[in-house]
């Protein structure tokens, strides 16, 4: 079975997310990870051109939300995946796999689709059951950073760069999907705050018992995501847009990635003159090969 392609297409947005090797809470500690992670993330969006709409990461895994118009985004999460491996690492003295497996890209076609994957990534330690409010993550969180518009300082410090040993500032920046760009902050801030509380009620309805007690809340941010569990279920049909336009580019996407997996067992077969669809690499590279450590996107 041909492994699933990184696709490259510059008008989908992207729903990244990965897991801890056998759910360790390597990512637990927010008061010495959640800036590293960061740091990591303002480093690499500046490096290839690339627009964060929401991030959270809890103990033992993390979701973004992003694009890439450079259809680069397979160069941006293995660069973020390598350095938050590397370098948690090495704050805990360990060594070895860091993550589970290879990340999981999950396309999201239009931003009927896009919205409601940023109210699942804005309320995932809710969903989790791990906090009464999401507001009250200690962690790393965009919620703060998507109603306050503000850039995030952060620090990224080059590995092994004797001539440059001082650590570099970038600011983590905040994208708004079409339907928030053009409101004013006090309005964009209002419809957020509704849409988050709304989604926070459906979640809350779904919990086998009353909310949390103060003693739990407390408790699960220090143990801070412990026992979550990711699965590859498919997304629910409640998360799917139901126009007709994102149907048609599902339909597409899932045409292309057949496609894709047909071209791939020809080539493997020995026909290497295949032509593999718009978007897609041939094997056995599944992502752009790499000529060099990385590319900047944009201009000093």
């Amino acid at each position: 079975m041909a492994r699933k392609n990184r696709d490259t297409d510059p008008d989908i947005y992207h729903h990244i997310y990965s897991k801890t090797l056998d759910s360790l809470l390597t990512l637990v500690d927010y008061e010495t990870v959640a800036p590293l992670v960061a740091g990591i993330l303002a480093r690499y969006q500046v490096i290839f051109a690339i627009r964060i709409y929401a991030y959270t990461f809890l103990g033992n895994h993390f979701h973004l939300l992003i694009d890439a118009p450079l259809g680069n985004a397979d160069e941006f999460m293995e660069n973020v995946m390598r350095e938050i491996s590397k370098r948690v690492n090495k704050l805990y003295g360990r060594k070895g796999t860091f993550w589970s497996k290879r990340y999981q890209d999950e396309p999201i076609e239009d931003e009927a689709g896009a919205v409601n994957c940023l109210g699942y990534i804005l309320t995932n330690p809710v969903n989790h059951r791990l906090i009464n409010s999401s507001y009250d993550w200690k962690g790393l969180n965009s919620i703060q950073h998507t109603l306050s518009g503000e850039n995030v300082k952060t620090t990224f410090v080059l590995a092994g760069n004797k001539k440059n040993p001082n650590p570099q500032e970038n600011k983590l920046t905040i994208s708004y999907l079409p339907s928030f760009v053009n409101l004013s902050l006090e309005q964009r801030k209002e419809k957020l705050v509704a849409f988050i509380r709304e989604r926070e009620e459906i979640i809350k309805k779904e919990w086998p018992e009353a909310e949390l007690s103060a003693s739990e809340k407390a408790q699960n941010n220090k143990k801070f995501g412990d026992s979550v569990k990711i699965t590859n279920k498919k997304r629910e049909k409640r998360f799917f847009s139901h126009s007709k336009a994102a149907q048609e580019k599902r339909a597409a996407l899932i045409e292309r990635e057949n496609e894709y997996g047909i071209c791939s067992r020809k080539y493997r077969l020995g026909n290497k003159d295949v032509v593999f669809p718009k978007f897609t690499y041939s094997p056995p590279q599944h992502r752009r090969p790499r000529i060099k450590a990385f590319v900047w996107a944009i201009a000093d």
